[in-house]
């Protein structure tokens, strides 16, 4: 766990399980750094973390990731999301059930909480594996993921990690497509800061 005046954050370790075999080994370890950025909170009405996952093989063995329709970085909303008390919007335009099987950068979903409107916006970062991922929308629950198996079988080899980079913002009232547009513009194409001769400063370099 750490702090500082540009964000907050912390690592945690997790293992994964496969039940079906009859040892219940595990296959695939995966670390989580998590980043919870200081340029929101509660005065601006939303908050903005980032999520980074790498996940490695538990053995020397190749793990192998069947096609399937879940899997990835998913959100489940509120109980009362009832498919006519949400809204889903993706970076297509689509909503819950168009946006189901689409491809997307990004996904939002929202609806009423105690106390007013509030959702929760999911961006992929381009550099995900089959960007722009895939999306399984559920089409009774408050359920999304961002599933890039759903294309087709998948691995993951011993020695080659497994990447892949979210950011979520959560927020209270209605939010324009302008401003989360420009959030998303914010994660994909970030400012770069190069050093040239002389020691100055520039910005936009590679």
């Amino acid at each position: 766990i750490w702090e500082g005046p540009v964000f907050a954050g912390f690592r945690a370790a997790h293992g994964y399980i496969d039940f079906s075999a009859s040892s219940q080994e595990e296959v695939l370890n995966e670390l989580w750094e998590v980043k919870v950025h200081a340029a929101a909170g509660p005065e601006e009405g939303f908050f903005i973390f980032d999520v980074l996952s790498l996940q490695n093989c538990a053995s020397d063995a190749l793990l192998e990731l069947p096609e399937y329709h879940y899997g990835g970085m998913a959100f489940r909303g509120a109980r009362n999301w009832t498919p006519e008390a949400m809204e889903v919007l993706t970076s297509e335009g689509l909503d819950r059930e168009g946006g189901d099987g689409s491809r997307a950068d990004w996904c939002l979903i929202s609806g009423e909480l105690d106390g007013g409107k509030g959702g929760l916006l999911l961006m992929s970062h381009p550099g995900n594996f089959r960007a722009p991922q895939p999306l399984r929308v559920h089409p009774g629950m408050p359920y999304f993921t961002f599933a890039p198996q759903s294309l087709g079988d998948m691995e993951i080899e011993p020695g080659r990690p497994y990447l892949s980079r979210y950011r979520v913002v959560v927020f209270n009232d209605e939010w324009t497509l302008d401003r989360i547009q420009a959030l998303w513009d914010d994660y994909a194409n970030p400012p770069r800061i190069k050093i040239v001769k002389g020691g100055n400063l520039s910005t936009g370099g590679q």
